[in-house]
């Protein structure tokens, strides 16, 4: 019996793509006696941001309804807009300088890619309190816990840590969730980062940061459990 022929699939509309405006690619090339071949531009830098919320400000200022978070959750896409992710990011900031965060105890975030994750990193940011995004498994959670010393741990979903939380986390660290609170353990609802209250502390702290603030740590393990990685990501713009 012949298989009959599958009908053929109608071709895809092409999908809009944005050019990419891209710096010159000539580069000089110096050759050490050591071996060494060091490549560098020869055109200047341009101007550019002395911090990356600078950008966030900006596109605020330009484009206030114009969608820079989405998610998609099992009702539909949650959006939010340049302008609604500064004030949040401006109010999450106070919240944060009110808890007296620092290098010695910066916040640590156990969470995947969800706009509550995005928002307290950029709030991080914007005022200058240093973050860790933690990527490990549980058994060498405790050891980078007790590196960092955070003064916050947030975790997206109460549920999905909650174990970590339990092994890792010292009782007198607070948690801040997006959803559900950890069982047996005070926790902090992250909506109540983001109530109203005066923001002109995030602001002048955010005045404050420099190139040279660290605002953040990406701790990534290998083998050893050895954190791999710093980054001061104000730098990185």
């Amino acid at each position: 019996m012949a298989t009959p022929v599958k009908a053929r699939r109608l071709e895809a509309e092409p999908v809009p793509v944005r050019a990419v405006r891209l710096g010159p690619r000539d580069v000089v090339s110096e050759r050490r006696p050591d071996g060494t071949i060091r490549l560098t531009s020869p055109h200047a830098l341009a101007p550019y941001p002395a911090k990356l919320t600078e950008r966030l400000q900006y596109w605020a200022a330009v484009a206030p309804a114009r969608t820079f978070l989405a998610h998609r959750a099992a009702s539909g896409w949650r959006k939010m807009s340049y302008g609604e992710t500064l004030d949040e990011v401006r109010r999450i900031g106070a919240a944060l300088l009110r808890r007296d965060l620092s290098p010695e105890r910066p916040i640590a975030i156990l969470s995947g890619n969800d706009i509550e994750h995005a928002l307290i990193g950029l709030a991080a940011m914007y005022v200058g309190v240093p973050y860790s995004l933690i990527s490990t498994d549980f058994g060498r959670l405790r050891s980078i816990i007790d590196l960092i010393t955070p003064g916050l741990v947030f975790a997206a979903d109460g549920d999905g840590y909650a174990r970590a939380i339990e092994a890792a986390v010292r009782p007198e660290v607070e948690i801040v969730v997006a959803r559900n609170p950890v069982r047996g353990r005070p926790t902090t609802l992250f909506e109540t980062l983001v109530a109203p209250v005066p923001t002109g502390a995030a602001e002048v702290a955010h005045a404050a940061v420099t190139p040279d603030t660290i605002a953040k740590f990406l701790f990534t393990s290998g083998s050893t459990g050895t954190p791999k990685a710093v980054v001061n990501t104000q730098r990185m713009w």
